[in-house]
């Protein structure tokens, strides 16, 4: 075999000299990082002083090119490399997670917070959604594998994070994820086991890819700016007790039970449905909607505790129908600031059964507490609801309850 004339041939020749004959065969497999000229001087030597014939050492070559030649594609991956251990445990997890994700918007589903509502609800899905196609993605070696699970974590991440951050209640606790999420991001990122299932060189984001995870992003912001834009009318005071045929029924019971304003004491106040007494210290305004002819009193006190007192009827008085009015009366812009909810309670005043929630909420470092109370009254089906706001002061909640009257 005939060695190419090249200005670093002699320096080649002293860099072979002494090398033994597998040495040179692994030169010769790698001969894709030499220059040409050396292939052919180490070819030379292995002929020359070890006899190798030149078809063995042309095969030698022709394997190795072929060997270059061999494409990263999906089905390779598939058949050469397996999913086990962390990654696998991983995909567990994030598929689980999103089914959650999916099933507890459906649960807390609140019509009374309908574009939120459905909003959260169209979120959870797409969570879901993702997580399935996650698993799809790793499972069928595809490019966008790592990409989109990355985006799962930095999502949920973000979205536990601001849930933690704005403040929860009962049913969602968001610590676990913020936990966790960190660690799966550099799972993800530095995983031997990750890199071999889908290699660096491999991978690549399609425009589908930042379409799904945009989506993530895009529409629970639009639901948020769509229900702050437009709020529902269901969340007014004003509509919280309806005038239906129930009251058209109640009314022959009522009409025995109006009161003459001259009957009351110099404390008192009456919407013609209830009576009840001012407590000490409060002030009070009646405010009265001209359109649905309700009548409100709102009670301010020096000490920054507040009452908002009004009367319908309903034939309802189980809990769940205490919870619709709870949820409807609360506050949505102290709803962030939630730092616990107390169990319900229920007693019983002289013909009147109630109920009770307390709210605390951290208002720039101040406790504030929130005590919704409904009063039902059992022979009359009278409803009596008091919105309550203070800063720990409630002897004036027994004072106006016990005042309560027919």
């Amino acid at each position: 075999m005939e060695t190419k004339g090249n200005a670093y041939q002699e320096e080649w020749e002293n860099t072979l000299r002494g090398r033994s004959k597998n040495e040179l065969l692994e030169i010769l497999e790698k001969s894709g990082q030499y220059e040409e000229a050396f292939i052919h001087l180490v070819s030379q030597r292995l002929h020359d002083e070890f006899s190798i014939e030149d078809s063995e050492i042309e095969n030698i070559l022709r394997e190795h090119k072929e060997q270059k030649k061999v494409a990263i594609t999906s089905e390779y991956l598939r058949q050469n490399t397996g999913i086990h251990g962390w990654l696998s445990f991983f995909l567990f997890t994030i598929t689980i997670g999103g089914l959650f994700c999916a099933i507890i918007q459906f649960v807390h589903f609140d019509m009374h917070e309908l574009i939120l509502s459905v909003g959260d609800v169209i979120y959870g899905v797409i969570i879901f959604v993702l997580s399935i196609y996650i698993l799809y993605a790793f499972s069928y070696r595809k490019p966008n594998a790592v990409f989109l699970g990355k985006a799962y974590i930095i999502t949920v991440f973000i979205v536990n994070l601001l849930t933690a951050i704005g403040g929860t209640d009962d049913k969602i606790h968001p610590y676990g994820s913020l936990i966790w999420g960190p660690i799966w991001f550099l799972y993800l990122q530095y995983s031997e086991q990750v890199k071999e299932v889908i290699p660096k060189t491999f991978r690549k984001i399609g425009k589908r890819d930042y379409l799904l995870v945009g989506s993530l992003i895009v529409i629970p912001l639009l639901f948020i700016i769509v229900s702050i834009m437009f709020p529902s009318i269901d969340t007014q005071y004003e509509n919280e007790i309806s005038y239906t045929a129930q009251d058209e029924v109640s009314q022959t019971s009522l009409a025995d039970n109006r009161y003459k304003l001259s009957s009351l004491s110099e404390n008192e106040r009456t919407d013609e449905r209830i009576v009840f007494a001012i407590p000490d210290g409060f002030s009070c305004e009646r405010l009265e909607d001209s359109e649905s002819g309700m009548i409100v009193y709102q009670l301010e006190s020096e000490d920054n505790a507040s009452i908002r007192i009004c009367s319908g009827v309903d034939e309802d008085s189980s809990e769940k129908s205490f919870d619709d009015y709870a949820s409807n009366w609360e506050e949505k812009d102290l709803k962030p600031h939630v730092r616990k909810r107390l169990p319900n309670v229920q007693h019983e005043i002289h013909d009147w059964e109630y109920r009770i929630k307390v709210v605390e909420y951290n208002v720039n470092g101040s406790i504030l507490y929130w005590r919704f109370i409904m009063m039902y009254h059992k022979s009359l089906s009278v409803v009596c609801l008091l919105s309550c706001y203070d800063y720990g002061q409630d002897n004036y909640v027994h004072e106006i309850l016990h005042s309560v009257r027919i």
